[in-house]
């Protein structure tokens, strides 16, 4: 199976990735520890399912359940970027639009205004002005903000920006609940497969815990498994320490710990988040199509009545 992937894989890093695991594997190494020799090419999620497969005899059933984890994922990605995609190229075409015309149209226009001199609307003068400051310092501008991209993809996932991240998440209510429903849908799917799996209970904790991805969810998360460690049960120990998770979580858990059937209701539980997230995507996109074309359409609307007025009165004039 695997010097079948290596002849499918076109990334020559990754091949040499992948060489590198074969060799491992020839060399009497088990799959999952030849993985864990790359933590940044696989996740410890994966390696540890791979891991209790193996222990397990079931590497197969293991791989299948990696397959439809990461396949919900892809499909949660996709539908949340498919859902905003139609609005951010409208929003910007939109801006791009405008910015073109204070930049190159409205200049030409200014000789026509030139008679009327302090009689000119107070409209027209703010559109004047503000195009004059983009025809002078267009180039800066946009230097600027290719100076901004480079500058976020330079320190993109280092710690400060994390920080900033979130602090604006926080700050926007409806994108905050986005991001908190679907840390919860992968912390469940995450934890069902690890359960379903064999990895012990406190392992598949641990294991999950980046899921969630907010630093005070980690740390709530890691104080759960240290109360675990100390004998108490799963759903006293998210209780006294996981303010982050609601409390229909918690009770599902209980439910779930109760029954046997964690790792089932954990599914159900993830299902349940994915679908908010749809939903609540949904929302927010059949909010953002109207108040773009109401921004885009109130910014065209003015340099449109800035034009028109000083033509009338000029007209006014002759007359």
């Amino acid at each position: 199976s695997l010097y079948f992937l290596e002849d499918q894989i076109s990334n020559a890093e990754f091949k040499k990735v992948l060489q590198a695991i074969i060799a491992s594997v020839k060399d009497g190494n088990a799959f999952s520890d030849s993985l864990a020799k790359f933590p940044k090419h696989f996740d410890p999620l994966y390696i540890s399912i791979i891991k209790a497969g193996e222990a397990g005899g079931k590497l197969d059933y293991a791989m299948e359940q990696i397959a439809g984890y990461m396949e919900g994922e892809r499909q949660m990605a996709q539908k949340v970027i498919s859902s905003l995609a139609y609005p951010a190229v409208m929003v910007s075409v939109g801006f791009a639009s405008i910015i073109f015309i204070l930049t190159f149209v409205v200049p030409k226009l200014t000789s026509l205004f030139v008679d009327l001199g302090d009689r000119l609307p107070f409209v027209t003068k703010v559109l004047l002005n503000v195009s004059s400051f983009f025809s002078q310092y267009w180039i800066i501008i946009f230097g600027f903000f290719i100076a901004v991209g480079v500058f976020l993809v330079y320190t993109k996932n280092t710690p400060w920006q994390k920080k900033v991240m979130n602090l604006i998440k926080k700050k926007i209510p409806v994108i905050n609940n986005i991001i908190y429903n679907q840390s919860l849908c992968r912390f469940s799917g995450g934890l069902s497969i690890l359960l379903s799996s064999g990895v012990p209970l406190l392992d598949s904790i641990r294991i999950a815990v980046p899921l969630v991805g907010d630093d005070d969810a980690k740390r709530e998360l890691n104080n759960a498994c240290r109360q675990i460690v100390g004998g108490a049960g799963l759903e006293e120990s998210l209780r006294d320490n996981c303010t982050f998770l609601p409390d229909m979580f918690i009770r599902m858990v209980a439910v779930g710990e109760a029954s046997g059937r964690l790792d089932e209701i954990l599914v159900e539980v993830g299902q349940g988040y994915a679908e908010e997230v749809e939903t609540a995507t949904k929302i927010v996109t059949s909010l953002i199509e109207p108040l773009a074309i109401l921004i885009v359409g109130g910014i065209l609307g003015f340099i449109v009545i800035a034009v028109l007025l000083p033509i009338f009165e000029m007209s006014l004039f002759v007359g």
